[in-house]
């Protein structure tokens, strides 16, 4: 499974949830890449290191050789090997090198990669378009939902109809009502959950972030999208939370 996960403006959660799904993949381990043209953050919240990280693959893919993801990564606290973007400019021409070659890179790692925000023909987009499907991250809020709208054509056609949403935090609406009016499938509505949220971020830290809800609702979300590998997600029964 090759798994990209984006927003569209403002935080609504998706490279916590990134970093989440990644350390609650059933199975063999996924890696988490940190691909956001606009740099990376999770060195500095995590204390790691930008290299090895995503420069490096990317000039190993550039160079020709055989770029073997695991001499790239680095263990983060929350148990995610992860290759990590460095801040600044940087990041944006590794990210288009990847997006040239990302499903060679990727062949056999099941991989859940963090796009940021994504905009229409940006190199993020382009890593969308090689995966196997796409989350994209909202709060069900009638603002987010007008960016949705906005944008949804060229999200639908640059993904060919592999996007997904999930939904983060209270709003008005339903999972349901959003399906209805946009016709995405919502693959999970997560409530969030400071404690988690801030683990998973690099914030804070506890041995136990694993049994709390957020953490719960996804490694549920993370089995579902592994078994559903090569078919399309249904939508998510009205009114319900994970």
């Amino acid at each position: 499974m090759f798994l990209t996960i984006g927003s569209l403006k403002g935080s609504p959660g998706a490279t916590t949830i990134a970093v989440g799904l990644a350390a609650q993949w059933p199975g063999e381990p996924a890696v988490l890449l940190e691909a956001d043209p606009a740099g990376g953050d999770l060195a500095a919240r995590f204390g790691g290191s930008v290299e090895p990280g995503l420069t490096t693959l990317a000039a190993a893919g550039r160079s020709g050789a055989r770029a073997v993801l695991a001499e790239h990564t680095q263990l983060l606290p929350v148990g995610v090997s992860a290759v990590l973007a460095p801040p600044g400019d940087a990041a944006a021409a590794a990210v288009g090198a990847l997006a040239a070659s990302g499903r060679a890179v990727l062949a056999g790692h099941p991989a859940v990669v963090d796009l940021g925000r994504v905009s229409q023909g940006g190199a993020g987009m382009a890593l969308a378009a090689a995966s196997d499907r796409m989350l994209l991250v909202i709060r069900p809020t009638m603002e987010e939902q007008a960016q949705l709208a906005a944008r949804l054509p060229w999200l639908v056609h640059a993904t060919s109809g592999r996007v997904s949403l999930v939904l983060t935090g209270g709003g008005p609406y339903s999972a349901r009502q959003i399906t209805d009016a946009y016709g995405l499938p919502v693959a999970a509505h997560l409530a969030w959950h400071p404690t988690t949220a801030g683990i998973l971020s690099g914030r804070t830290t506890s041995r136990f972030w694993r049994s709390l809800r957020l953490a719960r609702q996804l490694a549920i979300l993370a089995s579902e999208l592994e078994s559903a590998t090569g078919r399309p997600l249904v939508p998510y029964p009205a009114g319900a939370t994970r």
